[in-house]
């Protein structure tokens, strides 16, 4: 209520993703949208980290995501592999493994990217996956060289970034929900 007085050109959720299920984290980003006019203001949250999270946040009409998803994947030496239209391929389930959240992500670190000459990811136009190749990475993580969090922070961003303009073009062009399949598809349940 006391929010309703004030003239307000835009309002934060935090204090999300520390814990909490994908459930509660979701009903409690409506509880707060609820008090805070989303179809009058810019809202930002954090906490919704993940690409089902991020189309969670999207649904209910979130327009600002804070995230240090792709830099905590990059140390963990992984990349993003979400499958997204701009790309003509994805890789193969054998060389994706999904990370305990129930991502999309390629485990870099893994032995049998020690001699793999292809990129991250086929058809990405990052500068990681356009001048590097997984070995190279792979090598990087193992000598623990920090241009190996560099290019993987490069390469999550990149991705990330497409993963959000394909968000954009699928709500203009109605097929938001087969987004929503495609990514939930073959994952782990959430959590």
């Amino acid at each position: 209520q006391e929010v309703d007085l004030r003239l307000l050109f835009g309002g934060a959720i935090s204090g999300l993703g520390c814990g909490e299920s994908a459930d509660e984290r979701v009903a409690a980003a409506k509880a707060a949208l609820a008090t805070l006019r989303p179809e009058q203001l810019r809202i930002a949250v954090r906490g919704f980290s993940t690409p089902s999270d991020i189309l969670d946040a999207v649904e209910l009409g979130v327009d600002i995501i804070g995230s240090s998803y792709p830099f905590t994947l990059a140390r963990k030496g992984q990349a993003l592999t979400m499958p997204l239209r701009c790309h003509a391929t994805v890789e193969p389930p054998k060389k994706r493994r999904k990370s305990e959240n129930g991502l999309h992500v390629l485990n870099l670190l893994d032995a049998c990217h020690r001699k793999d000459p292809g990129p991250i990811l086929e058809s990405c136009g990052c500068h990681a996956c356009s001048h590097h190749t997984r070995a190279y990475i792979h090598h990087l993580l193992l000598a623990h060289e920090m241009l190996a969090d560099v290019l993987l922070q490069i390469h999550n961003l990149y991705h990330l970034h497409n993963f959000v303009d394909e968000i954009r073009a699928r709500i203009k062009d109605g097929t938001f929900n087969e987004l929503r399949g495609l990514i939930d598809a073959d994952v782990a349940p959430r959590v």
